[in-house]
């Protein structure tokens, strides 16, 4: 049963310009409708009016969340009443996974802030573990990533300078050169290819952390090289669904060589790596990890430098020529076959996230990218997969073979 969904009467000016306060990476992630998410259970259920002033305390924490709505839902927790659904469910057994994470509304409601709570609550009360109700918050990427996560489960504030599009820096006239040759070809991929096909999901899965941390001592590897195989292994399985030679995957990293951001940017840097595979988990973790420190070594094939000038170039061409920039040009992201992204520490604490109790799931959703987040906590580490149905389909095998270990 639905309590209350936000129609589109809610009476709120209709503001439009949060476009004008994302840097030029941020517009290409919230062109592309690419969404982030965070949810853990509570022993209580919380009532409209806790939520209300809930998602004003968020907003006080992160102040980016109301980028060109300030003067709307500045000041009383009321007005944020529209961004806020509650739902009865008869148990809780199906959740954090029954969650859509999509947010298709964060991007087709351009006069809300592109960030939405929701509630679902057990009918049947709390359960053995004492979980009452599963809380939400979903936002465009644009605006959250991980980084963000990790300091709101801590209740931490953002310290972010408000600016009108990236900073623009004097730019070497051979890197200007590059990006305005790879854009033509960007467009042409992206146009031609579209976001990957087919029916989507998400599931989650829970590990010990103590057991993944004397797992990778025992192999030798680290534990992000252990992530990463085990998910890639798994999910390649005995077909080799990805491939029988090796698995093409990105990952992000934060402050990679020394590169920092400014207003606009996000705090993570894409890089890339191909993980050789073996006939063995172990072998493979192993190769895993020294491809890992090689790509470590040699930075990300393109820098931020590059990156912010290419997504730049995209932004002044689709204000021009909009024809070009359809939704599925934003979506195409490559021929990676695997997103694999590990956040900083979360950890319940403060006024905030007083109300919830760990585990914590956090991951992202894009329709060009089959992710796995990875969110390591104090005792758990959580597996976030958000992917094309037939590769959910094994998200058991990841489970088994941490369990075969």
């Amino acid at each position: 049963m639905n309590l209350s969904v936000a129609g589109s009467g809610s009476g709120l000016a209709r503001a439009t310009g949060l476009e004008a306060h994302l840097g030029d990476a941020q517009w290409f992630y919230h062109r592309a409708r690419q969404s982030v998410y965070f949810t853990a259970f509570s022993p209580a259920v919380p009532n409209r009016a806790e939520l209300q002033l809930a998602a004003k305390a968020l907003c006080a924490h992160a102040p980016q969340l109301l980028d060109g709505f300030e003067s709307v839902f500045g000041n009383s927790a009321e007005r944020f009443d529209p961004l806020i659904e509650m739902y009865e469910v008869p148990d809780l057994s199906a959740y954090p996974d029954a969650w859509d994470v999509t947010g298709a509304e964060l991007f087709d409601r351009p006069d809300l802030p592109p960030f939405r709570i929701r509630v679902a609550i057990s009918v049947s009360g709390p359960d053995q573990e004492g979980r009452a109700a599963s809380i939400l918050v979903l936002a465009t990427h644009a605006l959250l990533e991980g980084a963000d996560s990790a300091r709101l489960s801590r209740s931490g504030v953002r310290n972010q300078t408000k600016a009108g599009g990236d900073i623009q820096k004097p730019t070497p006239k051979g890197l200007a050169m590059t990006a305005a040759l790879l854009a033509p070809v960007q467009l042409l991929l992206g146009n031609l290819l579209g976001p990957k096909k087919g029916p989507r999901g998400q599931r989650s899965l829970v590990l010990d952390h103590g057991r993944v941390r004397d797992l990778a001592h025992n192999i030798g590897v680290s534990q992000r090289a252990f992530l990463f195989a085990l998910v890639g292994f798994a999910l390649n399985g005995e077909d080799h669904i990805f491939s029988r030679k090796r698995i093409f995957i990105n990952f992000t990293t934060l402050g990679v060589h020394g590169e920092k951001g400014h207003a606009g940017d996000f705090q993570f840097h894409v890089m890339e790596a191909r993980l050789p595979l073996k006939p063995d988990f172990a072998t493979f973790a192993r190769c895993a990890d020294e491809s890992l420190a090689k790509a470590d070594a040699r930075g990300p094939t393109f820098s931020q430098a590059f990156i912010n000038r290419l997504f730049a170039l995209h932004r002044r061409l689709a204000e021009r020529l909009p024809v070009l920039y359809p939704t599925r040009f934003f979506q195409f992201a490559g021929f990676f076959d695997l997103n694999l992204s590990i956040t900083p520490p979360h950890r319940l604490a403060g006024p905030l996230t007083r109300s919830l109790m760990e585990p914590i799931f956090a991951g992202t959703f894009h329709p060009g990218l089959n992710s796995c987040v990875f969110v390591p906590q104090k005792k758990v580490i959580t597996l976030n997969f958000e992917m094309q149905s037939h590769l959910l389909d094994r998200v058991g095998a990841v489970q088994h073979l941490f369990e075969s270990l």
